[in-house]
């Protein structure tokens, strides 16, 4: 009965309205949105996930409050990943964004026991993020996210690490294109040999590159957005060159 009101209570707050995550949180427009990008590889955080994915994305938005479920599907190399995540948050002013997220990652022809919420045995797991988004003076955001419930990495007392996660951008148009640089560090570990990010000491950087996303003109009226990101994992010793197409409506 828990675990189908919670559920029931994340898809009601989908049907009623909301918008964004990661991947879409620099506008906030009511309404639906589909789309869906085409990496060559999919790294996340610093982390690989998998080969050449597909990742599509719904969202719904209503004023400040946003809605949405993001997937993803490897198709190529020895990582099959799958993921399928629910997220909801809120903007404050333009300024801020609270979001939190539900990451899952199924398999295929199993039972994922999907409605299990025990704290002990789901393969949920449950983070809270605050971002203070930047500004056209100041273009800088910075992410702080904390995994607070469900499958995180373990203490030795069997509780979760609590695994924090930290992210400074900073973003600037250059002619026709859009350039971020990152820098993410994981700021603590479990009592295991590494930390949900792989770092083996309580802070680490382990996400830093650059990221360039430009519009090509296919048609007078139709162009495709695509992007590079160069990501570094100094932790890791691990670099990744990604390129991506997006499709959105």
């Amino acid at each position: 009965m828990k675990s189908l009101l919670l559920t029931s209570l994340l898809f009601f707050s989908l049907i009623l309205g909301l918008k964004a995550q990661e991947t879409a949180e620099d506008t906030l427009v009511s309404g639906y949105c589909v789309r869906a990008d085409f990496v060559s590889r999919y790294v996340w955080r610093g982390l690989q996930f998998g080969g050449m994915s597909v990742q599509p994305v719904l969202e719904y938005g209503n004023g400040n409050f946003f809605v949405g479920s993001f997937g993803s599907v490897s198709f190529t190399g020895t990582q099959t990943m799958q993921e399928a995540d629910l997220y909801a948050g809120y903007v404050i002013k333009d300024l801020f964004t609270l979001t939190v997220s539900d990451y899952f990652f199924p398999l295929d022809y199993q039972n994922n026991n999907y409605f299990d919420y025990n704290k002990d045995s789901t393969k949920h797991t449950f983070e809270g993020a605050l971002q203070f988004n930047g500004t056209n003076k100041f273009p800088i955001s910075l992410k702080v996210a904390t995994f607070f419930y469900g499958n995180d990495f373990r203490n030795a007392d069997g509780k979760i690490a609590y695994s924090t996660y930290a992210e400074l951008q900073f973003n600037k148009k250059i002619r026709n294109a859009e350039m971020s640089v990152f820098a993410g560090v994981a700021i603590n570990k479990s009592d295991g040999p590494v930390g949900y990010y792989g770092n083996k000491e309580s802070f680490a950087l382990v996400n830093s590159g650059l990221k360039i996303q430009q519009r090509i003109n296919i048609t007078e009226k139709f162009s495709l957005p695509i992007y590079s990101i160069l990501t570094v994992n100094p932790t890791a010793e691990n670099i990744w060159l990604v390129f991506g197409i997006l499709l959105s409506k």
